[in-house]
Protein backbone atom coordinates (compact mmCIF):
# COMPACT_ATOMS: atom_id res chain seq x y z
CA UNK A 1 0.00 0.00 0.00
CA UNK A 2 2.67 2.75 0.57
CA UNK A 3 4.71 1.49 -2.56
CA UNK A 4 1.49 2.07 -4.45
CA UNK A 5 0.41 5.42 -2.83
CA UNK A 6 4.32 7.07 -3.38
CA UNK A 7 4.28 6.08 -6.72
CA UNK A 8 0.71 7.78 -7.56
CA UNK A 9 2.26 10.61 -5.79
CA UNK A 10 5.33 11.09 -7.56
CA UNK A 11 3.23 10.50 -10.64
CA UNK A 12 0.53 13.34 -9.87
CA UNK A 13 1.62 15.80 -7.32
CA UNK A 14 3.29 18.58 -8.64
CA UNK A 15 6.99 19.27 -7.60
CA UNK A 16 7.70 22.69 -5.30
CA UNK A 17 10.47 24.33 -5.56
CA UNK A 18 13.24 24.05 -2.19
CA UNK A 19 13.90 27.15 -0.86
CA UNK A 20 16.84 27.19 1.57
CA UNK A 21 16.67 30.40 3.75
CA UNK A 22 19.69 29.85 6.41
CA UNK A 23 21.75 27.07 7.73
CA UNK A 24 20.54 23.79 9.58
CA UNK A 25 20.16 24.50 13.16
CA UNK A 26 22.38 21.35 14.08
CA UNK A 27 22.95 22.27 18.00
CA UNK A 28 18.87 23.32 18.39
CA UNK A 29 18.55 19.50 17.57
CA UNK A 30 21.11 18.63 20.17
CA UNK A 31 20.08 20.44 22.82
CA UNK A 32 16.42 19.54 22.17
CA UNK A 33 16.35 15.82 21.53
CA UNK A 34 19.10 15.72 24.78
CA UNK A 35 16.59 17.67 26.72
CA UNK A 36 13.68 15.30 25.49
CA UNK A 37 15.69 12.10 25.68
CA UNK A 38 16.82 13.18 29.41
CA UNK A 39 13.12 13.89 30.51
CA UNK A 40 10.92 11.16 28.66
CA UNK A 41 13.65 7.93 29.56
CA UNK A 42 13.56 8.63 33.42
CA UNK A 43 9.59 8.86 33.27
CA UNK A 44 9.75 5.59 31.50
CA UNK A 45 12.11 3.64 33.47
CA UNK A 46 11.96 5.31 36.56
CA UNK A 47 9.19 3.95 38.59
CA UNK A 48 10.33 0.89 37.20
CA UNK A 49 13.24 1.00 38.45
CA UNK A 50 11.90 2.51 41.99
CA UNK A 51 13.35 5.98 41.13
CA UNK A 52 16.96 5.63 41.23
CA UNK A 53 18.81 8.86 41.90
CA UNK A 54 20.33 9.04 38.37
CA UNK A 55 16.96 9.18 37.00
CA UNK A 56 15.80 12.34 39.21
CA UNK A 57 19.53 13.86 38.22
CA UNK A 58 18.69 13.24 34.49
CA UNK A 59 15.58 14.83 34.69
CA UNK A 60 16.66 18.09 36.23
CA UNK A 61 19.88 18.07 33.73
CA UNK A 62 17.36 17.99 31.25
CA UNK A 63 14.99 20.48 32.34
CA UNK A 64 17.92 22.83 32.63
CA UNK A 65 18.82 21.86 28.93
CA UNK A 66 15.28 22.73 27.60
CA UNK A 67 15.50 26.33 29.30
CA UNK A 68 18.92 26.57 27.46
CA UNK A 69 17.36 25.16 24.50
CA UNK A 70 14.70 27.97 24.68
CA UNK A 71 17.39 30.69 25.23
CA UNK A 72 19.76 29.42 22.27
CA UNK A 73 16.06 30.07 19.98
CA UNK A 74 15.33 33.31 21.27
CA UNK A 75 18.80 34.37 20.43
CA UNK A 76 19.07 32.74 17.32
CA UNK A 77 15.86 34.44 15.94
CA UNK A 78 16.98 38.13 17.37
CA UNK A 79 20.00 37.49 15.96
CA UNK A 80 18.31 36.14 12.02
CA UNK A 81 20.51 32.72 12.07
CA UNK A 82 17.35 30.56 11.51
CA UNK A 83 16.45 28.64 14.50
CA UNK A 84 14.89 25.33 14.54
CA UNK A 85 11.66 26.48 15.94
CA UNK A 86 10.64 30.43 15.13
CA UNK A 87 9.87 31.58 18.62
CA UNK A 88 7.41 34.20 16.80
CA UNK A 89 4.78 31.65 16.33
CA UNK A 90 4.66 31.56 20.71
CA UNK A 91 3.28 34.80 20.13
CA UNK A 92 0.18 34.32 18.85
CA UNK A 93 -2.24 33.12 21.54
CA UNK A 94 -4.67 30.81 20.30
CA UNK A 95 -1.87 28.92 18.95
CA UNK A 96 -0.27 28.68 22.41
CA UNK A 97 -3.67 27.48 23.93
CA UNK A 98 -3.94 25.16 20.92
CA UNK A 99 -0.67 23.36 21.44
CA UNK A 100 -1.74 22.89 25.31
CA UNK A 101 -5.15 21.17 24.03
CA UNK A 102 -2.58 19.36 21.34
CA UNK A 103 0.07 18.02 24.25
CA UNK A 104 -2.80 16.75 26.57
CA UNK A 105 -4.90 15.31 24.17
CA UNK A 106 -2.28 12.99 22.42
CA UNK A 107 -1.17 12.22 26.23
CA UNK A 108 -4.31 10.57 26.77
CA UNK A 109 -4.94 9.15 23.68
CA UNK A 110 -1.55 7.06 22.75
CA UNK A 111 -1.12 5.70 26.38
CA UNK A 112 -5.14 4.38 26.31
CA UNK A 113 -3.63 1.66 23.41
CA UNK A 114 -0.64 0.76 26.07
CA UNK A 115 -3.24 0.26 29.04
CA UNK A 116 -5.67 -1.12 27.30
CA UNK A 117 -3.77 -3.99 25.19
CA UNK A 118 -1.62 -4.87 28.59
CA UNK A 119 -5.15 -5.21 30.25
CA UNK A 120 -6.65 -7.29 27.42
CA UNK A 121 -3.92 -9.82 26.45
CA UNK A 122 -2.05 -9.97 29.73
CA UNK A 123 -4.66 -9.15 31.99
CA UNK A 124 -7.87 -11.22 30.37
CA UNK A 125 -5.73 -13.35 28.37
CA UNK A 126 -7.07 -12.71 25.62
CA UNK A 127 -5.12 -13.06 22.39
CA UNK A 128 -3.41 -10.20 20.43
CA UNK A 129 -5.15 -11.25 17.11
CA UNK A 130 -8.91 -10.49 18.78
CA UNK A 131 -7.51 -7.66 20.98
CA UNK A 132 -6.61 -6.69 17.26
CA UNK A 133 -10.45 -6.59 16.09
CA UNK A 134 -11.17 -4.78 19.18
CA UNK A 135 -9.72 -1.99 18.15
CA UNK A 136 -10.65 -2.57 14.81
CA UNK A 137 -14.13 -1.44 16.00
CA UNK A 138 -13.07 1.43 17.64
CA UNK A 139 -11.36 2.23 13.93
CA UNK A 140 -14.67 2.34 12.55
CA UNK A 141 -16.06 4.67 14.78
CA UNK A 142 -13.13 6.90 13.96
CA UNK A 143 -13.29 6.80 10.49
CA UNK A 144 -17.07 7.22 10.14
CA UNK A 145 -17.07 10.29 13.29
CA UNK A 146 -14.02 11.71 11.22
CA UNK A 147 -15.74 11.77 7.67
CA UNK A 148 -18.96 13.51 9.47
CA UNK A 149 -16.96 16.05 11.63
CA UNK A 150 -14.75 17.67 8.96
CA UNK A 151 -18.03 18.97 6.97
CA UNK A 152 -19.82 19.69 10.58
CA UNK A 153 -16.68 22.29 11.42
CA UNK A 154 -16.99 24.89 9.38
CA UNK A 155 -20.60 25.11 10.87
CA UNK A 156 -20.68 24.13 14.44
CA UNK A 157 -16.73 25.31 14.71
CA UNK A 158 -15.28 24.05 17.96
CA UNK A 159 -17.93 22.51 19.31
CA UNK A 160 -17.54 19.46 17.28
CA UNK A 161 -14.36 19.12 18.85
CA UNK A 162 -15.82 19.51 22.38
CA UNK A 163 -18.71 17.03 21.80
CA UNK A 164 -15.53 14.85 20.97
CA UNK A 165 -13.49 15.12 23.89
CA UNK A 166 -17.12 14.93 25.90
CA UNK A 167 -17.91 12.33 23.83
CA UNK A 168 -14.16 10.23 25.02
CA UNK A 169 -14.67 11.47 28.61
CA UNK A 170 -18.07 9.39 28.63
CA UNK A 171 -16.52 6.62 26.96
CA UNK A 172 -13.66 6.15 29.50
CA UNK A 173 -15.88 6.12 32.41
CA UNK A 174 -17.85 3.23 30.88
CA UNK A 175 -14.37 1.73 30.71
CA UNK A 176 -13.90 2.00 34.23
CA UNK A 177 -17.58 0.82 35.30
CA UNK A 178 -17.42 -1.98 32.88
CA UNK A 179 -14.04 -3.42 33.68
CA UNK A 180 -15.07 -4.00 37.30
CA UNK A 181 -14.15 -8.09 37.05
CA UNK A 182 -12.61 -10.29 34.46
CA UNK A 183 -15.76 -11.46 32.71
CA UNK A 184 -16.02 -9.10 29.30
CA UNK A 185 -19.19 -9.05 27.23
CA UNK A 186 -18.46 -8.80 23.53
CA UNK A 187 -21.61 -7.27 23.15
CA UNK A 188 -21.37 -4.53 25.65
CA UNK A 189 -17.50 -4.01 24.72
CA UNK A 190 -17.27 -3.61 21.15
CA UNK A 191 -20.16 -0.73 21.43
CA UNK A 192 -18.04 1.05 24.19
CA UNK A 193 -14.70 0.94 21.96
CA UNK A 194 -17.42 2.38 18.72
CA UNK A 195 -18.23 4.72 20.81
CA UNK A 196 -14.68 5.92 22.33
CA UNK A 197 -13.53 5.43 18.22
CA UNK A 198 -16.59 8.32 17.30
CA UNK A 199 -15.36 10.88 20.08
CA UNK A 200 -11.57 10.36 18.15
CA UNK A 201 -13.01 11.26 15.03
CA UNK A 202 -14.77 13.99 15.71
CA UNK A 203 -11.51 15.72 17.64
CA UNK A 204 -8.03 14.80 15.97
CA UNK A 205 -8.80 15.65 11.92
CA UNK A 206 -9.56 19.04 13.11
CA UNK A 207 -7.10 19.48 15.86
CA UNK A 208 -4.53 21.02 13.63
CA UNK A 209 -6.57 23.50 11.98
CA UNK A 210 -7.82 24.93 15.20
CA UNK A 211 -4.34 24.83 16.72
CA UNK A 212 -2.77 26.91 13.55
CA UNK A 213 -5.95 29.04 12.31
CA UNK A 214 -4.54 32.33 13.59
CA UNK A 215 -1.18 31.78 12.15
CA UNK A 216 -0.25 33.74 9.14
CA UNK A 217 0.39 31.67 6.06
CA UNK A 218 4.21 32.58 6.25
CA UNK A 219 4.61 30.68 9.39
CA UNK A 220 2.66 27.54 8.12
CA UNK A 221 5.69 25.42 7.57
CA UNK A 222 6.92 26.17 11.04
CA UNK A 223 3.79 25.95 13.01
CA UNK A 224 3.25 22.47 11.64
CA UNK A 225 6.81 21.49 12.57
CA UNK A 226 5.91 23.01 15.82
CA UNK A 227 2.92 21.10 16.13
CA UNK A 228 4.36 17.93 15.20
CA UNK A 229 6.97 17.88 17.92
CA UNK A 230 4.46 19.19 20.53
CA UNK A 231 2.41 15.94 19.16
CA UNK A 232 5.56 13.08 19.27
CA UNK A 233 6.51 14.49 22.58
CA UNK A 234 2.97 14.44 23.77
CA UNK A 235 2.84 10.59 23.13
CA UNK A 236 6.30 10.15 24.48
CA UNK A 237 5.05 12.05 28.10
CA UNK A 238 1.62 9.93 28.14
CA UNK A 239 3.21 6.59 27.93
CA UNK A 240 5.74 7.52 30.59
CA UNK A 241 3.67 8.92 32.55
CA UNK A 242 -0.04 6.72 32.80
CA UNK A 243 1.72 3.85 31.47
CA UNK A 244 4.12 4.47 34.69
CA UNK A 245 1.28 4.96 36.80
CA UNK A 246 -0.32 1.81 35.21
CA UNK A 247 2.75 -0.06 36.02
CA UNK A 248 3.22 1.13 39.41
CA UNK A 249 -0.12 0.26 40.53
CA UNK A 250 0.13 -3.31 39.25
CA UNK A 251 3.97 -3.87 40.83
CA UNK A 252 4.56 -7.33 41.05
CA UNK A 253 1.19 -9.19 42.20
CA UNK A 254 0.39 -9.74 38.37
CA UNK A 255 -3.48 -10.50 39.77
CA UNK A 256 -6.32 -10.01 37.60
CA UNK A 257 -7.09 -7.66 40.73
CA UNK A 258 -4.29 -5.68 40.53
CA UNK A 259 -4.70 -5.53 36.08
CA UNK A 260 -8.38 -3.79 37.10
CA UNK A 261 -7.03 -1.73 39.67
CA UNK A 262 -3.92 -0.17 37.48
CA UNK A 263 -6.56 0.05 34.02
CA UNK A 264 -8.87 2.03 35.96
CA UNK A 265 -6.53 4.57 37.99
CA UNK A 266 -4.40 5.08 34.92
CA UNK A 267 -7.70 5.59 32.93
CA UNK A 268 -8.63 7.93 35.67
CA UNK A 269 -5.76 10.01 35.08
CA UNK A 270 -6.31 9.95 31.36
CA UNK A 271 -9.97 11.54 31.74
CA UNK A 272 -8.32 14.26 33.92
CA UNK A 273 -6.07 14.92 30.73
CA UNK A 274 -8.98 15.11 28.49
CA UNK A 275 -10.80 17.85 31.15
CA UNK A 276 -7.91 19.52 30.43
CA UNK A 277 -8.53 19.54 26.44
CA UNK A 278 -11.93 20.55 26.87
CA UNK A 279 -10.72 23.59 28.85
CA UNK A 280 -8.49 24.87 26.27
CA UNK A 281 -10.48 23.92 23.76
CA UNK A 282 -13.01 26.37 25.76
CA UNK A 283 -10.48 29.34 25.52
CA UNK A 284 -10.01 28.70 22.02
CA UNK A 285 -11.88 31.01 20.14
CA UNK A 286 -13.95 29.81 17.07
CA UNK A 287 -13.08 32.27 14.93
CA UNK A 288 -9.81 34.13 14.64
CA UNK A 289 -10.03 38.13 15.50
CA UNK A 290 -8.15 41.10 15.06
CA UNK A 291 -7.01 40.59 18.89
CA UNK A 292 -5.74 37.49 18.23
CA UNK A 293 -2.47 38.75 16.54
CA UNK A 294 0.23 40.43 18.17
CA UNK A 295 0.41 44.16 17.05
CA UNK A 296 3.81 44.58 15.81
CA UNK A 297 2.88 41.54 13.48
CA UNK A 298 -1.07 43.06 12.48
CA UNK A 299 0.89 46.47 11.46
CA UNK A 300 3.37 44.44 9.43
CA UNK A 301 1.18 42.08 7.44
CA UNK A 302 -1.31 45.75 6.89
CA UNK A 303 1.97 47.42 5.36
CA UNK A 304 2.46 44.58 3.19
CA UNK A 305 -0.99 44.46 1.78
CA UNK A 306 -0.74 48.78 1.16
CA UNK A 307 2.51 48.18 -0.56
CA UNK A 308 0.80 45.10 -2.52
CA UNK A 309 -1.94 47.17 -4.01
CA UNK A 310 -1.79 47.94 -7.93
CA UNK A 311 -1.59 51.37 -7.55
CA UNK A 312 1.09 51.66 -5.57
CA UNK A 313 3.10 49.52 -7.41
CA UNK A 314 1.99 52.20 -10.04
CA UNK A 315 4.14 54.90 -7.94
Amino acid sequence: MGITFAFLAGKFLKNTVVEKTGKFDYSGVILLTLGLVGLIYPLIRGAELGWPLWSLILMIISIALLFIFLYDQKKKSFKGKGPLINMELFRYKDFNIGLCAVLFYFMAQDSYFLINAVLFQTGFGISSSETGIFFVFQGIGYVIASVLSIRMIPVYGKKILQTGVMIMIISLLFHIIFFQSGDVNRGVLLPVLFIYGTGCGSVLPSLLTMALKSIPSRFAGAASGTFSTFQQTAIAFGIGIVGGVFFYILGKAGTLQAYLAAYQTATAVNVIMLLFVSLFLFLLPDKVTADSQPEKLRVSDELLNIEAKPENCAK
